[in-house]
């Protein structure tokens, strides 16, 4: 916050160290952390507690990933209809500024989520387009959609929307990183190129990220 933050998203999704706690596959202990319901949500829900009262609870949010197909290692939803009712009551009193749910495609645990969350909710429906995506506003879902990787492969994101262009496919290969060196990203094509110029043009940042990372 001091650095000019507007606020802290705490990352309870994708096998991170706040999921891990949430389900006995990866959360074995045997202590008030471990074991039951009110046990294994203890711990995202002390998180937030803490973050929310030294930033404030409407600089404060947090993103967990119902049936996310992107776990990694050992981590399985053994519990996830009972599990993530359970852990969403037990921050909705602390007034958080928003609930951002990865969502893993489970329509009924999505719905019961938004029913039982009071403040703005965030969703990401990965793998689909914008239209299906604005439908969940439009429908009552989510009040704010995002788009992630979308946007990584597509620096003019909001310009092909609006133009009802082709958007660039994801970037995974472009993204990765191979002997300390950013690969692809020259190739993040923007649709206002001007027409027949060759190669493609980043943003200042990107730019500059490229050329550093040649130079290592």
């Amino acid at each position: 916050m001091a650095a000019g933050a507007d606020g802290v998203e705490i990352h309870g999704a994708n096998s991170y160290l706040v999921n891990q706690f949430l389900f006995p596959s990866t959360n074995q202990r045997t202590d008030q952390y471990g074991g039951s319901l009110d046990n294994r949500i203890r711990f995202a829900v002390e998180v937030a507690t803490a973050v929310a009262d030294e930033i404030g609870a409407d600089r404060t949010g947090i993103r967990p990933s119902p049936g996310n197909p992107f776990q990694l290692g050992d981590l399985a939803e053994d519990d996830p209809h009972e599990l993530y009712p359970h852990l969403v009551r037990a921050l909705a009193p602390l007034d958080l500024a928003y609930l951002h749910l990865a969502h893993g495609g489970n329509e009924g645990l999505l719905g019961t989520l938004r029913e039982l969350w009071p403040n703005t909710l965030i969703l990401n429906r990965a793998g689909t387009d914008i239209a299906t995506r604005a439908k969940d506003i439009e429908n009552g879902i989510a009040d704010v959609i995002t788009v992630g990787s979308m946007a990584l492969a597509n620096p003019d994101l909001v310009e092909r929307i609006r133009a009802g262009a082709p958007l660039n496919t994801r970037p995974r290969h472009l993204l990765r990183r191979r002997l300390g060196r950013l690969h692809g990203l020259p190739h993040l094509r923007r649709l206002t190129r001007a027409p027949g110029a060759r190669g493609s043009r980043l943003p200042r940042a990107l730019r500059r990220t490229h050329r550093t990372a040649r130079q290592r």
